[in-house]
């Protein structure tokens, strides 16, 4: 992979362990194909805007990819906003190619892809659309003002989720929308300022 390296945490491989055994290889596969076409929509734009991507971590919390050199906030918006738009993009030609043939499996690849991309522009770092709101206020406002009203956000569409899913699953026993924000809620992190620093290679 020309120096690039591709790391899988522990809990990450207990989590697609455990995975495994619940769901069957053919669900498995209709996640898998549409998180690989949104993560390679990012590395080609990361690419484009002439970074260079050094490495991809697998963690509990998603995928990282790990990169260098530096691009300004606008190019960072574009290669945010890559992700969901490949996901648009494949959930419309796989419900077009379950449509013409029939194929159940398409179909749920199809609308996996749709909730996904949906789901990765809330305005929540580390989501696709918390970056693009970064970018933006960064753009705005300066990187400090930029990260702090991004984080603030970020917290109160978690908590408003949170809220949601919480009265989901006492009216229809939901647990997804809950599940969600937990994730969210671990996966915050400060420090969103850096993304558009340069990164020595």
């Amino acid at each position: 992979m020309n120096g690039r390296r591709v790391t899988i945490s522990l809990a990450l491989t207990l989590a697609a362990a455990f995975i495994y055994y619940v769901v069957s290889i053919e669900t498995a596969l209709a996640i898998a194909l549409p998180v690989a076409v949104h993560e390679l929509a990012h590395i080609i734009a990361l690419r484009l805007s002439g970074l260079k991507v050094k490495s991809i971590r697998a963690e509990l919390t998603g995928l990282c990819i790990d990169y260098c050199g530096f691009a300004e906030p606008l190019a960072h918006i574009a290669a945010a906003f890559a992700g969901p738009a490949s996901g648009f993009i494949y959930a419309y030609a796989a419900s077009l190619v379950a449509r013409e043939t029939g194929c159940a499996w398409m179909e749920l690849s199809a609308g996996i892809s749709l909730l996904l991309s949906v789901f990765n522009l809330l305005p929540v770092l580390p989501l696709d659309g918390g970056r693009i709101l970064l970018g933006l206020l960064t753009m705005l406002l300066g990187a400090q003002a930029g990260e702090r009203i991004t984080l603030k956000i970020s917290f109160a569409v978690t908590a408003v989720l949170l809220a949601a899913g919480a009265v989901l699953a006492f009216n229809d026993g939901s647990k997804a929308p809950v599940a969600a924000a937990i994730w969210l809620m671990l996966a915050q992190r400060n420090g969103g300022a850096e993304l558009f620093k340069e990164k020595e290679c």
